[in-house]
């Protein structure tokens, strides 16, 4: 979930155990013993949400580039389409809504239920719902303007 929000970060080992601080914390909150993963991934999408939020801070403050932009870093070995369909992935996330952003990774990502991810995110199965519903709208509109994206969008239903 912290990778899948943050992206491959140092810091998120320390996320991580953030999540778990949370959990050892209010361990007495879950009322359903079967809900624990979605209670924790509930955990984990507010240490994201709180971590993203800190971060975007920092960087109105710091950046690296007169654009802002980060640079390019040294290439690796793998595919170059999946490194450049996972950054384009990370562009379309960022513009995504808080709300609909954590809803359609927990449920496309993390595969959790509409109502696992009502509970995650601490809202009704309703408003769950719409989120989901929001940010997967939105994945796709964004996601088709993004050239490495269009081979994991195409004959995709927009209902689906």
């Amino acid at each position: 979930m912290i990778r899948g929000c943050l992206g491959e970060d140092a810091s998120n080992d320390d996320l991580v155990q953030d999540v778990f601080l949370g959990f050892y914390r209010n361990a007495a909150r879950l009322s359903r013993p079967a809900a624990l993963r979605s209670y924790l991934l509930g955990i984990a999408a507010r240490v994201s949400a709180f971590e993203l939020r800190t971060r975007m801070r920092r960087h109105r403050r710091f950046t690296l580039t007169k654009t802002g932009e980060l640079p390019e870093g040294p290439p690796i070995d793998s595919p170059v389409d999946s490194r450049d369909s996972l950054r384009a992935l990370r562009r379309v996330l960022e513009r995504v809504p808080e709300l609909p952003r954590m809803a359609f990774i927990l449920r496309y990502a993390e595969e959790l239920s509409p109502e696992e991810v009502a509970i995650a995110l601490d809202v009704s199965d309703a408003k769950a719902r719409r989120a989901i519903t929001k940010g997967r709208a939105k994945v796709l509109a964004l996601g088709r303007g993004e050239a490495a994206l269009l081979p994991y969008l195409r004959d995709r239903p927009e209902d689906a």
